[in-house]
């Protein structure tokens, strides 16, 4: 079952994702480091936001990392689904690290290549629908990994390099509602018509290197 078969409760259980994701990364943002990997980082997050939607009284729903798509070889960091029989999948979420190989010029945050050619940025692979269920409104999430510079410094570049790329994309807005978050919009480049929402969630590793 995709998430297109929910859309009348696509909200419900979007805003519980986001509420699940921010309480994860407030909860772990000083058991990370800048030493683990980005896979390391992913799963530990992961765990976190499983706890977090299998004990809750009022719902149920569990988070785990690497879901490949049928058909593809494609696959997000880290997926929610529901408890039904098709474990439901209702959101997708890609971890990134800024700067990418410790090179601030060097980020796939917004886009890039891997080693075989393929498009690599975190926004780039949910535009032409590699990542993700794409259907129109659909809503995706972004973790940044800050482990050089600061905040200000990569919402700067990201943003620059959104308006660059990409004329009918918003930049990176800030959420009122937790610490770190954005939002942006961004239009599909794939069989599907309309924009998606990122909602970004960036954790600030510059002060944890010996923890």
């Amino acid at each position: 079952m995709e998430f297109d078969f929910i859309t009348s409760k696509k909200e419900y259980y979007i805003n519980i994702v986001l509420g699940i994701i921010a309480e994860g990364v407030l909860n772990k943002r000083k058991k990370i480091n800048i030493i683990q990997n980005e896979n390391y980082k992913n799963q530990k997050l992961a765990e976190e936001f499983n706890i977090l939607g299998t004990t809750n009284e009022k719902f149920w729903i569990g988070s785990s990392t690497e879901h490949i798509k049928k058909n593809k070889n494609t696959k997000e960091d880290i997926y929610f689904y529901l408890n039904d029989e098709e474990n439901t999948r209702v959101f997708f979420v890609e971890g990134k690290r800024l700067p990418k190989y410790g090179k601030i010029e060097d980020e796939e945050y917004v886009s890039g290549l891997s080693t075989s050619g393929k498009e690599s940025g975190g926004i780039e692979r949910y535009k032409i629908g590699n990542h993700g269920i794409p259907h129109p409104n659909a809503q995706f999430g972004l973790i940044g990994y800050i482990e050089k510079k600061s905040i200000d410094f990569w919402h700067k570049k990201i943003c620059n390099k959104i308006k660059e790329k990409w004329n009918n994309d918003t930049v990176l807005e800030l959420n009122d509602n937790h610490t770190n978050t954005f939002r942006s919009k961004h239009k599909f480049e794939c069989e599907v018509e309309g924009f998606f929402t990122m909602h970004h969630f960036w954790i600030d590793l510059t002060t944890n290197i010996d923890s």
